[in-house]
């Protein structure tokens, strides 16, 4: 979401959770985040394309709303 701010001539974009300054978007629903409202989640997704496996790791920023209610890690 963007904000007009007063007494500058752009907008910026606010955190579409708390309406702090964002930083990022959601990798899964694509809302503007802050820092206090997003979570790094690290994961791994792996394909087989004719007939080799390929693995991907992915370092992507989340909705903590998005996360898990309880994680395994816990």
């Amino acid at each position: 979401m963007e904000k007009e701010v007063y007494g500058e001539p752009n907008k910026i974009k606010v955190c579409d959770k708390c309406g702090e300054k964002a930083v990022t978007k959601c990798y899964f629903c694509g809302a503007d985040l802050c820092v206090d409202c997003m979570a790094w989640v690290q994961f791994v997704d792996k394909e087989i394309l004719r007939g080799k496996t390929f693995i991907f790791y992915y370092n992507k920023p989340l909705c903590k709303e998005e996360l898990p209610s309880r994680r395994d890690c816990e």
